[in-house]
């Protein structure tokens, strides 16, 4: 399970802020920021679409091609 420390981190490392990255998972900037705070748990398929953009170094410009 993803921590909202490694959460924030995530996303800082993909030069995403937590608004950007609700956005870009489809989900609320609010959502992002309880993410990041550990309000809320990282939902796994999230968490996994972020381990797989790191391990392979997808940019979030690159995602967003291929779902054209």
């Amino acid at each position: 399970m993803m921590t909202g420390p490694e959460y924030q981190a995530a996303i800082d490392t993909m030069g995403l802020s937590q608004v950007a990255a609700g956005k870009f998972f489809e989900a609320s900037p609010r959502s992002s920021r309880r993410w990041a705070s550990g309000q809320l748990p990282v939902p796994p398929l999230i968490e996994k679409m972020i381990r797989l953009m790191l391990a392979k170094g997808l940019t979030p410009a690159q995602v967003e091609e291929l779902k054209s």
